[in-house]
């Protein structure tokens, strides 16, 4: 499932649907996304620090966005990872509940409570993690300005 607007809804109708991770931020940069004529690249100042996202048909005035990410769409990156890689958020674990055939996580990570969720379950998280929010997994919401 890949990122796209969804032009009239809102973070309320995104929640609602989903249980979705909803980071507030201002566009800082728009360029055209390669391979679809109305797709474009956004850089997203945020309390995560600067995330990168698609978007489509957004209307060209916006500047405030809210980006939305399933808790799933959460993964843990390797600490050998790199650590300019796109969308590498620090993240301290508050809680790990045991579900059976998953795992639900949630972690706090500038001054905003997130929700992960993994299949199968991880139980082995350290209390510091580095996530990646994949750019091709937000869902971009036009914000109240």
């Amino acid at each position: 499932m890949g990122a796209k607007n969804v032009g009239k809804s809102s973070p309320f109708v995104a929640e609602f649907l989903g249980q979705a991770n909803l980071i507030s931020g201002t566009v800082r940069e728009r360029t055209p996304a390669p391979g679809a004529a109305q797709r474009e690249r956004l850089r997203v100042e945020t309390p995560l620090g600067e995330l990168v996202a698609f978007a489509e048909a957004l209307p060209a005035a916006t500047r405030r966005v809210v980006l939305s990410i399933r808790p799933e769409q959460l993964a843990v990156l390797q600490e050998s990872a790199a650590p300019e890689a796109a969308n590498r958020v620090r993240a301290q674990l508050l809680e790990t509940n045991f579900l059976g055939d998953s795992s639900e996580h949630r972690l706090s990570a500038g001054g905003l409570s997130l929700r992960m969720h993994s299949v199968p379950p991880r139980l082995d998280l350290p209390e510091q993690v580095s996530l990646q929010l994949a750019a091709e997994e937000f869902v971009v919401l036009a914000a109240a300005e």
